[in-house]
């Protein structure tokens, strides 16, 4: 899934901590929808991690993300770190 491009990215990595969680697929559908639509992304999904490349500053992207995971749906998924990619 791919929203454009970028100079400076970050990679923000989403992981699955609950066996119960909802499935990776619908995770990052959901996270991408709450997060700015202005912002580039593009994503790798697989079972229990999904790496998220933003067109955003690290420290935004990151907050923005945690934010995300807030939403209810997303229960069950973390986010266990983040950085800069150029």
């Amino acid at each position: 899934m791919s929203r454009g491009n970028a100079g400076t990215e970050a990679e923000i990595h989403v992981v699955r901590v609950a066996a119960d969680s909802p499935a990776a697929p619908l995770v990052v559908i959901r996270l991408l929808a709450l997060l700015p639509p202005e912002w580039p992304c593009s994503t790798h999904v697989s079972a229990d991690r999904i790496t998220l490349r933003v067109g955003a500053g690290p420290d935004t992207a990151h907050a923005a993300v945690a934010g995300a995971l807030r939403d209810r749906a997303l229960r069950g998924w973390s986010l266990p770190d983040a950085q800069l990619v150029l």
